[in-house]
């Protein structure tokens, strides 16, 4: 083949495949999807404490973008306790994971930071969206930097999809910065053995987008990269309360692939430090049972408490989790020296 007709073979070749991204990213779109009246999820009520409007106030510090995100900062009476960053679920903020929180400082088990994720909270110009993988990772890793006290122990913890951003974090290049994990119902990763189908039918993936995204490189030309690539099934009532509570219906590539373990996601877990695993066995996202069985194959680290007759929400309200959150401080207890740096195995 002469040099001009290579050159036109691969200008051919390039068009082909960016037609058929193309076609990928356009052929999905978001629909604006809710539960059956007749179906709405039974746990939600806006009379649980979790809904009630936080009383603390937001604070903020400045990204590495310069961005101002919030946080809000609960203090115990024990001012030698290690520092607890709980991570929100999907879909979520701060303000909702203000009844753990309290009941956690004022067991005096260790100060408490609640954050508003990039894309989440009062973050109405770019809600659900970040601007490259592991932006959040970077984001935590500023906070943790801005609010630590002097050689005090970090445990990072969170919720549900939160939880598996704790477990990403934890295994990544920011590691060193926190000493233990506090997990409750964590999601680990879709073809995860404790994965219910789409989370109990609250997902729905737009794979043809992603595929197609991820063949262009999820370029920001046009704005493809802010496309929605994941989004939440509300029921009616939830959304309206949503609307006003700030929460996020959807995520773009980034935010998707940010917010939560890696896709090897055995090596993220074969990575963590010692972490407490709290689960109700009634959870509608998650398989109880299977979280043991499936972890400790992977390291013997991890502490799994199942508490019987608690759903998914409801495993962050309960004083029980907190129980054993500080049972797992009392046993994990170090002092203030320097830690040795944990390597990736």
């Amino acid at each position: 083949m002469t040099p001009s007709s290579i050159a036109l073979l691969f200008v051919a070749m390039t068009v082909i495949w960016i037609s058929f991204a193309l076609v990928l990213i356009m052929s999905e779109r978001v629909k604006q999807s809710f539960y059956a009246d007749d179906d709405e999820p039974d746990d939600f009520d806006p009379k649980n404490p979790r809904y009630r409007p936080p009383t603390q106030p937001l604070e903020v510090f400045h990204a590495l973008d310069g961005k101002r995100l919030g946080y809000r900062q609960y203090r115990c009476a024990n001012k030698d306790a290690p520092l607890l960053i709980f991570i929100h679920g999907s879909t979520n903020y701060s303000g909702l994971y203000e009844p753990l929180a309290k009941l956690i400082v004022n067991s005096g088990a260790a100060h408490v930071i609640l954050p508003d994720l990039r894309g989440h909270g009062p973050d109405f110009a770019r809600r659900g969206i970040a601007s490259y993988v592991g932006q959040l990772e970077d984001d935590i890793a500023g906070l943790i930097r801005t609010a630590r006290s002097p050689n005090q122990s970090v445990i990072l913890g969170g919720h549900s999809l939160g939880g598996g951003f704790a477990i990403r974090f934890a295994a990544g290049k920011h590691r060193n910065m926190i000493e233990r994990v506090f997990l409750i119902a964590p999601y680990l990763n879709t073809r995860a053995p404790t994965n219910r189908p789409y989370a109990g039918g609250f997902i729905r993936v737009l794979y043809r987008r992603i595929v197609g995204l991820a063949m262009l490189g999820v370029p920001k030309l046009f704005g493809l990269s802010e496309l929605p690539v994941v989004q939440f099934n509300f029921s009616k009532i939830y959304h309206q309360f949503a609307r006003s509570w700030l929460s996020t219906d959807r995520y773009n590539f980034a935010m998707t692939m940010s917010f939560g373990p890696r896709q090897r996601w055995r090596q993220d877990i074969r990575n963590l430090p010692p972490f407490l695993l709290v689960i109700g066995d009634q959870d509608q996202a998650f398989y109880a049972d299977q979280y043991e069985p499936v972890m400790s194959q992977l390291t013997d680290q991890g502490r799994y408490v199942v508490l019987p007759d608690v759903n998914h929400v409801d495993a962050s309200l309960d004083q029980r989790t907190v129980q054993a959150f500080q049972d797992f401080l009392q046993r994990t207890n170090q002092p203030n020296v320097a830690k040795p740096k944990r390597q990736l195995v």
